[in-house]
């Protein structure tokens, strides 16, 4: 068996303004339940299948069945049904996802594999091994989703789809997108959300106090790092550059320059936990970067018990 935690959550926000329908909060809760939920399936699926599992990427958007719409004609389609919302949902696999699946369950190295090239019906092989994948994604879901709202979820059918003349956007619907890598086969798989069921439930989250938000949620404050003496610190540091909707990227080319001014502020992180807040200075000609707040609660506690002293 082989687990991964190499896990790329460049997440992708497109389609349709984005940001205009879901706001800060909610995209950070979103990205949140993406990112504990890929852990999960990635433990679920490894186990399943005695076999090595990355993601490749993931991405988020508005009414699409995959991240690429245009180069898919065949798709796994799920119907969910939200017992206690009484609402739809849907996941998707790609049209070589059960192929790959079945081939490593009945010891295959994923290389006899046939992706669907017409609709039709499931055979029981696959019927039986859907149902299968398809309770440890909702299992996973729902445990992670749990800790914002609670959804109880039920199998209503499964069928193979040709999302060219088939639609179900009868309402907007979040895509939830993953891209996986078992073994070196990309397979994919998209979870479908009614977007009313998420600004609906996030907003409620969103409007606990901040303090709550981030211990249930982030685990931002529990921590045991002591940054007290601090010394001989190396900075590992990341860029993220969050282009406009209305930046159109693809005129861009390699050698193009992008201007950039200093950030007004930046946070440093310890083992994916934040850990103070700072912005960049100048200092004996170094650029350095100088330290405006801690996060970390206990840290705060032990600058106040080293004031006392």
């Amino acid at each position: 068996m082989g687990k991964s935690n190499n896990i790329n959550h460049a997440n992708n926000f497109q389609k349709n303004n984005f940001y205009n329908i879901l706001n800060l909060n909610e995209i950070t809760l979103l990205k949140e339940v993406n990112k504990k939920f890929t852990k999960k399936a990635i433990s679920y699926f490894s186990d399943l299948l005695k076999n090595n599992i990355n993601l490749n990427y993931s991405s988020i958007k508005i009414n699409s069945y995959t991240n690429h719409d245009r180069h898919t004609k065949y798709l796994f389609l799920n119907s969910i049904e939200i017992l206690n919302l009484k609402k739809k949902s849907f996941i998707l696999f790609s049209d070589n996802f059960l192929s790959v699946f079945t081939d490593f369950l009945f010891g295959g190295d994923g290389k006899s594999i046939d992706k669907i090239t017409k609709t039709r019906d499931l055979t029981y092989t696959e019927e039986i091994i859907s149902h299968k994948v398809l309770k440890l994604i909702l299992k996973a879901y729902c445990q992670v989703l749990r800790k914002i709202f609670f959804i109880d979820l039920k199998i209503l059918d499964m069928k193979i789809i040709n999302i060219k003349n088939f639609s179900f956007f009868k309402e907007k619907f979040i895509t939830n997108y993953f891209n996986f890598n078992i073994n070196h086969i990309n397979v994919f798989l998209s979870i479908l959300l009614p977007l009313s069921i998420i600004k609906k439930n996030f907003q409620k989250f969103a409007s606990l106090d901040n303090t709550i938000l981030k211990n249930k949620m982030l685990n931002i404050v529990k921590t045991d790092i002591n940054l007290i003496d601090i010394y001989e610190v190396k900075l590992n540091i990341i860029t993220k550059l969050i282009l406009s909707s209305t930046v159109h990227f693809h005129r861009f080319s390699i050698g193009d320059i992008l201007e950039i001014k200093n950030p007004d502020q930046i946070i440093a992180y310890i083992d994916n936990k934040p850990i103070f807040l700072g912005h960049y200075k100048y200092f004996n000609k170094n650029l350095v970067v100088f330290m405006d707040k801690f996060i970390n609660k206990y840290q705060k506690n032990k600058n106040k018990e080293s004031e006392s002293e």
